[in-house]
């Protein structure tokens, strides 16, 4: 294997994925011998190529929601509780879909049920936070209409988007399945991206709650760029050149 590929590897392995422009802009070549040299290395076993770049194998498998619950639990518990302790009393919620939003639904129960801070509305798209929420004291729950037709309780469709242009929200806590070099968030599910970009989009902050795993896998849509998010909640820093495109979008990264 040449020094170019080796030197892919290495940067790889460093960024959890690489992009075709950023190889050749770093190696001084062009996006067709960059690409060359992902088509030979993907062949090898050695990457997973996907629309524009690489990254990791098995980067771009995607866990069922049965085994999500059971991934880094004390991780996504601690991005939780630093997600819960951004809500301020009178604030109106998004609470997206997927099990690191969950934790976040679990961690507010919790301070509620110990010191209601009062006057919470809680917009839910997905029926697990909506449950764990039920009964809270002081937060009102909200379930958006639309369809479920995934094990995770995802509610979407046209109604749903429709439903949160007519909503302002305080915060939106989003759940995603990747993030690219340029710290754009990613998911699979065409239907959940829209209600994701709609939570964007009518809310004043947006944060995406996810596990450091996520700065090292690929999805295929995009759900929004850097610098539409407040920031990122993680459990550990992500790699030198991901947080610094954070910090060139404005996007904020908490570790938790």
């Amino acid at each position: 294997m040449g020094e170019r590929r080796e030197q892919i590897l290495s940067v790889l392995r460093e960024a959890g994925f690489v992009t075709i422009d950023g190889l050749a802009q770093r190696f001084g070549c062009s996006a067709q011998t960059v690409r060359r040299d992902l088509i030979a290395m993907d062949q090898l076993g050695l990457l997973k190529r996907f629309h524009g770049g690489a990254g990791l194998p098995g980067a771009v498998e995607r866990p069922s929601y049965t085994d999500k619950r059971a991934i880094n639990t004390s991780g996504k518990g601690a991005i939780g509780r630093s997600a819960a302790a951004l809500v301020r009393a009178g604030d109106t919620v998004f609470l997206d879909v997927g099990t690191t939003v969950e934790a976040a639904a679990t961690a507010l129960a919790r301070i509620l049920e110990d010191n209601p801070i009062g006057d919470l509305r809680a917009v839910c798209a997905g029926l697990n936070a909506a449950m764990i929420l039920a009964g809270a004291p002081g937060v009102r729950v909200e379930v958006l209409p639309g369809e479920v037709n995934t094990a995770d309780g995802a509610i979407t469709g046209a109604t749903t988007v429709a439903a949160l242009a007519d909503v302002r929200l305080d915060h939106a806590f989003l759940g995603v399945s990747a993030f690219d070099a340029d710290g754009a968030a990613w998911d699979f599910d065409p239907a959940k991206v829209a209600v994701k970009r709609a939570s964007i989009a009518a809310a004043r902050d947006s944060w995406v709650l996810a596990d450091a795993s996520k700065f090292a896998r690929t999805a295929g849509r995009r759900v929004c760029d850097a610098r539409q998010l407040r920031g990122v909640i993680t459990d550990a820093a992500p790699a030198e050149a991901l947080a610094a495109a954070f910090e060139t979008a404005g996007c904020g990264v908490i570790v938790a």
